[in-house]
Protein backbone atom coordinates (compact mmCIF):
# COMPACT_ATOMS: atom_id res chain seq x y z
CA UNK A 1 0.00 0.00 0.00
CA UNK A 2 2.84 2.78 0.71
CA UNK A 3 4.19 1.42 -2.63
CA UNK A 4 1.25 2.32 -4.52
CA UNK A 5 1.02 5.56 -2.47
CA UNK A 6 4.87 6.57 -3.46
CA UNK A 7 3.86 5.81 -6.96
CA UNK A 8 0.71 7.75 -7.16
CA UNK A 9 2.68 10.62 -5.77
CA UNK A 10 5.45 10.15 -7.90
CA UNK A 11 3.29 9.49 -11.06
CA UNK A 12 1.06 13.11 -9.95
CA UNK A 13 4.66 14.94 -9.76
CA UNK A 14 5.78 14.07 -12.86
CA UNK A 15 2.66 15.56 -14.37
CA UNK A 16 2.33 18.31 -12.90
CA UNK A 17 5.86 19.05 -13.95
CA UNK A 18 5.08 18.53 -17.23
CA UNK A 19 2.38 21.17 -17.31
CA UNK A 20 4.52 23.66 -15.55
CA UNK A 21 7.79 22.38 -16.46
CA UNK A 22 7.79 24.69 -19.83
CA UNK A 23 7.33 27.90 -18.46
CA UNK A 24 10.19 27.70 -15.75
CA UNK A 25 12.97 28.33 -17.71
CA UNK A 26 14.29 31.70 -17.48
CA UNK A 27 13.40 33.97 -19.48
CA UNK A 28 16.11 36.94 -21.03
CA UNK A 29 15.98 40.11 -18.74
CA UNK A 30 14.61 42.16 -21.79
CA UNK A 31 14.47 39.13 -24.62
CA UNK A 32 17.13 39.88 -26.99
CA UNK A 33 17.63 43.43 -28.61
CA UNK A 34 16.86 43.53 -32.55
CA UNK A 35 18.95 45.35 -34.32
CA UNK A 36 17.01 48.29 -35.72
CA UNK A 37 19.46 50.67 -38.44
CA UNK A 38 20.47 50.30 -40.06
CA UNK A 39 18.78 47.37 -42.08
CA UNK A 40 20.20 43.84 -42.18
CA UNK A 41 22.34 44.19 -45.53
CA UNK A 42 21.93 47.35 -45.86
CA UNK A 43 24.68 49.13 -48.54
CA UNK A 44 25.61 52.94 -48.87
CA UNK A 45 25.64 53.47 -45.43
CA UNK A 46 28.02 56.98 -44.57
CA UNK A 47 30.96 56.12 -42.20
CA UNK A 48 29.41 58.02 -39.40
CA UNK A 49 25.67 56.62 -39.56
CA UNK A 50 23.88 56.29 -36.32
CA UNK A 51 23.12 52.17 -34.92
CA UNK A 52 19.94 51.54 -33.09
CA UNK A 53 18.26 48.76 -31.89
CA UNK A 54 15.20 47.94 -30.44
CA UNK A 55 14.05 45.98 -26.96
CA UNK A 56 11.01 44.58 -25.46
CA UNK A 57 10.70 45.61 -21.61
CA UNK A 58 11.12 42.36 -19.40
CA UNK A 59 8.05 41.90 -17.24
CA UNK A 60 9.11 43.06 -14.38
CA UNK A 61 9.36 46.56 -15.31
CA UNK A 62 13.37 47.03 -15.41
CA UNK A 63 14.50 49.39 -16.84
CA UNK A 64 17.95 49.67 -19.45
CA UNK A 65 20.73 50.25 -17.82
CA UNK A 66 23.82 49.76 -19.85
CA UNK A 67 24.46 48.17 -23.19
CA UNK A 68 27.32 46.84 -25.01
CA UNK A 69 27.86 47.12 -28.53
CA UNK A 70 30.68 45.38 -31.03
CA UNK A 71 31.39 45.16 -34.77
CA UNK A 72 33.54 43.66 -36.88
CA UNK A 73 34.31 42.98 -40.10
CA UNK A 74 34.14 39.70 -42.29
CA UNK A 75 37.56 38.77 -41.52
CA UNK A 76 36.94 39.14 -37.74
CA UNK A 77 35.08 38.05 -34.72
CA UNK A 78 33.67 39.18 -31.87
CA UNK A 79 37.09 37.98 -29.56
CA UNK A 80 38.81 40.50 -30.93
CA UNK A 81 36.30 43.19 -32.70
CA UNK A 82 36.98 46.04 -34.58
CA UNK A 83 35.32 48.44 -32.01
CA UNK A 84 33.67 47.32 -28.62
CA UNK A 85 32.00 50.19 -26.39
CA UNK A 86 32.56 48.12 -23.60
CA UNK A 87 30.07 48.36 -20.95
CA UNK A 88 28.15 51.59 -21.61
CA UNK A 89 26.47 52.98 -18.63
CA UNK A 90 22.93 54.57 -20.52
CA UNK A 91 19.75 54.18 -21.30
CA UNK A 92 19.69 55.20 -24.98
CA UNK A 93 19.37 52.67 -27.76
CA UNK A 94 21.14 55.11 -30.52
CA UNK A 95 24.82 55.04 -30.56
CA UNK A 96 26.03 58.06 -33.37
CA UNK A 97 29.05 60.03 -33.95
CA UNK A 98 26.93 63.73 -33.30
CA UNK A 99 26.54 62.44 -29.64
CA UNK A 100 29.71 61.48 -29.60
CA UNK A 101 29.03 57.63 -28.28
CA UNK A 102 31.21 56.13 -31.20
CA UNK A 103 34.30 58.12 -32.30
CA UNK A 104 34.78 59.01 -35.89
CA UNK A 105 37.03 57.22 -38.31
CA UNK A 106 36.13 53.80 -37.12
CA UNK A 107 34.38 52.79 -40.12
CA UNK A 108 36.05 52.84 -43.82
CA UNK A 109 34.64 53.58 -46.73
CA UNK A 110 33.58 50.30 -49.26
CA UNK A 111 34.22 48.29 -46.43
CA UNK A 112 31.16 45.09 -45.11
CA UNK A 113 30.43 45.11 -41.20
CA UNK A 114 29.17 43.07 -38.84
CA UNK A 115 27.55 44.18 -35.63
CA UNK A 116 25.70 43.11 -32.36
CA UNK A 117 24.04 44.56 -28.88
CA UNK A 118 23.30 43.20 -25.79
CA UNK A 119 21.41 45.29 -22.86
CA UNK A 120 21.74 44.74 -19.44
CA UNK A 121 18.68 45.93 -17.12
CA UNK A 122 19.00 47.66 -13.70
CA UNK A 123 19.46 44.77 -11.63
CA UNK A 124 22.96 43.82 -13.37
CA UNK A 125 20.98 41.01 -15.36
CA UNK A 126 22.03 40.86 -19.26
CA UNK A 127 20.40 39.97 -22.36
CA UNK A 128 21.30 37.45 -25.12
CA UNK A 129 23.16 39.61 -28.03
CA UNK A 130 21.12 40.72 -30.79
CA UNK A 131 21.39 38.48 -34.26
CA UNK A 132 24.35 39.95 -36.32
CA UNK A 133 23.24 41.95 -39.25
CA UNK A 134 25.56 43.63 -41.74
CA UNK A 135 26.09 46.50 -43.51
CA UNK A 136 28.38 47.74 -46.24
CA UNK A 137 29.87 51.54 -46.35
CA UNK A 138 29.39 53.78 -49.42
Amino acid sequence: MAKARVLAILIIGALMLSMVGPHLALADPFGKPVNFAPVDNATDIGPTSPFEFTNTPDGDGDSIYASQWQWRTTSGNYTQPLYDTGIFVSTLTRLDVDNGLYPEGVFAYNTKYYWRVRVQNDRGEWSAWSDETCFTTI
